[in-house]
């Protein structure tokens, strides 16, 4: 069995597994349909950028939405020839999966079939490879610059050449705007490689920092915050955020929450310390930046909403010790590869148990909703595919999108009076919300309804409830709420709640 049979076979499995689960979604549904809503911020943001010119949910406003600029623009780029590109997501993933395979068997040439064979199958099952394609979000390509960084550093000798700079800077400038969490790597990364001077880590350091202060500058010059929504309604202000100074204290207890990164972790510090008169090997090197940049993540970043979040560390770590025992061959290290296995195993077979009924959960609740708003001024807190095809106005009452909405979190008045009139003031007629996310809606709305899905793995919450901002737009949208209830599949159940006027008067 050679290499290029291995290599052949892994991406012909990729591309079946992937052309199969695509097969499940599409059984019973009205149209293909993402694991995620984010994805679908992203496609919104990228035809508004071409469409208005603005990258931002409504078309001529701008929106700080995106923790990842350059994956949003490249979304603008099939909206120069359509304006549904709902299959691109999946299509560049294919790619991107494809690529990460590929690399991997060029940075490792002294692994023989077996290996790479063992190897390339751990990096299907255990990032996972085949699930992260069906969020339709960016973490594939931030995969394959984390994969092409490891690589330079694999083949760096004593200096760096001119060429390897090069290679470097560039991927220190695209890493921040693909994923901001790229920056736990990267910053100790600039200390760690052998062979620069203090000019070159610290020109690193600066490119690294480009996009991120590029971005944050700009929208701060138009009234947003330095950082995007995205990150600051999810930490900062976030409805149970923790004090900033805590985060450090967090980090061992984020760790059990993650029991997949628990044993490399560890086992990965064991072997820095007992190999700590090997700090320029390349293994050493990649070990030491993953450990770090995992303790950052835990500490400042969040963890799992389908495996994605922490996919780079996953990766990352098993590049490292891969290098690890390609330099200690030893029959003595198969405990330890066993060990380091059994949980990441389990968690990748649980990942792909989740594709078909997450992507079921989105086209049970936003995709449905979309068809309800389509063309309205509403108020939402999930705002992917209502945004994408509802092409309705929408004030997204998370603070994703919407500053002022941010603002009253910031304030802790996100709710009551304060919000009633943000939503009064953008003549929203319809409001739509996760009720246990909203325990303090203003007492002026008017239900008018609730939908639930069925088996949610992915949504936010299961029901959605359906509010009405007066009197007038309730009798307005009732009958509309009525017939899109006959739409929903059977597996969701409906409760219709608003009595009209002209019921009672009839009564």
């Amino acid at each position: 069995m050679s290499r290029r049979l291995v290599l052949g076979g892994a991406l012909s499995a990729t591309v079946f597994l992937l052309a199969l689960y695509l097969f499940g979604i599409l059984q019973g549904q009205r149209r293909f349909t993402y694991v995620l809503d984010d994805p679908y911020i992203h496609l919104t943001l990228g035809r508004n950028l071409v469409q208005s010119g603005t990258m931002g949910i409504n078309p001529g406003e701008p929106a700080f939405t995106s923790s990842s600029p350059l994956w949003s623009t490249l979304m603008a780029v099939p909206h120069l020839f359509t304006s549904d590109a709902t299959a691109f997501p999946l299509a560049l993933n294919l790619l991107l999966a494809l690529g990460i395979l590929l690399t991997t068997t060029r940075f490792f040439p002294s692994l023989g079939p077996w290996g790479l064979g063992g190897l390339l199958l751990c990096e299907i099952l255990l990032i996972p490879l085949i699930p992260l394609a069906f969020t339709g979000m960016e973490h594939l390509f931030h995969l394959l610059l984390v994969g092409l960084l490891f690589g330079v550093i694999l083949h760096l000798g004593e200096t760096t050449t001119r060429k390897q700079f090069t290679l470097l800077a560039l991927l220190f400038i695209v890493l921040p705007g693909i994923r901001l969490e790229s920056l736990f790597l990267l910053g100790p990364l600039t200390l760690l490689i052998p062979g620069l001077s203090l000019w070159r880590r610290l020109s690193l350091l600066g490119l690294s920092l480009v996009i991120p202060l590029g971005t944050g500058l700009y929208y701060w010059s138009i009234g947003w915050l330095p950082l995007p929504n995205s990150i600051l309604a999810k930490t900062l202000y976030a409805q149970k955020a923790s004090p900033l100074w805590l985060a450090p204290l967090m980090v061992p207890v984020r760790l059990l929450k993650t029991p997949h990164l628990i044993v490399p972790v560890v086992s990965g510090a064991c072997l820095l310390f007992g190999y700590r008169r090997q700090p320029r090997s390349a293994w050493y090197i990649l070990m030491a930046t993953t450990i770090a940049a995992t303790l950052s993540h835990l500490a400042l970043a969040q963890t799992g909403w389908f495996y994605r979040y922490e996919a780079y560390l996953v990766f990352g770590l098993l590049l490292s010790f891969t290098a690890f025992f390609l330099q200690h061959r030893s029959k003595r290290h198969l405990i330890l590869v066993l060990a380091l296995l059994i949980l990441p195993v389990l968690r990748g077979l649980v990942s792909h148990t989740s594709v078909l009924p997450a992507a079921r959960n989105i086209h049970d609740q936003q995709l449905a909703l979309s068809r309800l708003i389509r063309g309205s001024r509403v108020a939402l807190n999930d705002i992917g595919a209502t945004s994408y095809y509802g092409r309705a106005y929408i004030l997204d009452l998370w603070g994703l999108a919407s500053m002022e909405v941010l603002d009253l979190r910031r304030r802790h008045t996100h709710g009551g009076a304060a919000m009633a009139s943000l939503v009064r003031a953008r003549k929203i007629g319809l409001v739509a919300v996760f009720p246990s996310w909203f325990p303090f809606l203003p007492a002026d709305w008017i239900p008018l309804a609730s939908f639930t899905i069925s088996d949610n793995v992915i949504c936010g919450a299961s029901t959605v409830l359906l509010l009405a901002t007066s009197r007038i737009n309730a009798e307005q949208w009732a009958p509309r709420v009525r017939h899109f209830f006959d739409t929903l599949p059977e597996r969701t159940r409906t409760k219709f709640i608003y009595k009209s006027d002209k019921n009672n008067k009839t009564n």
